[in-house]
């Protein structure tokens, strides 16, 4: 299960991701954003910017399929690839996000 740190962490990138890409913009509260909110709303949207949402194909519960693979355990996995790779974990995580193609998990089409 990920962990606050990890959660935010992704969430965090997700929504930068989405607001770079005319995504929803994340909800405020009084004027301070809560980045981890936004990121689980953003998750949980069936559609942004016409595209279906994150929600629509992938889980949070492990082992759980959808379409995709579930993101439970993502910021290990990603920590994992990103050390491998001479990457940071942020950047990592940006990168599957951005490019969900870029590395295919094992058992999954792009």
């Amino acid at each position: 299960m990920l962990n606050r740190y990890a959660l935010f962490t992704l969430l965090f990138v997700l929504v930068l991701v989405l607001a770079a890409c005319g995504g929803k913009s994340a909800p405020s509260n009084g004027g301070a954003s809560d980045p981890v909110a936004a990121g689980e709303q953003l998750f949980n949207e069936s559609s942004l910017a016409g595209n279906p949402g994150c929600i629509t194909c992938h889980s949070l519960k492990p082992g759980e399929v959808k379409v995709g693979p579930s993101m439970a355990g993502i910021a290990t996995d990603a920590a994992e690839e990103a050390a491998s790779e001479g990457m940071s974990t942020e950047e990592m995580l940006k990168e599957m996000i951005v490019d969900p193609n870029a590395e295919i998990a094992g058992g999954f089409q792009a």
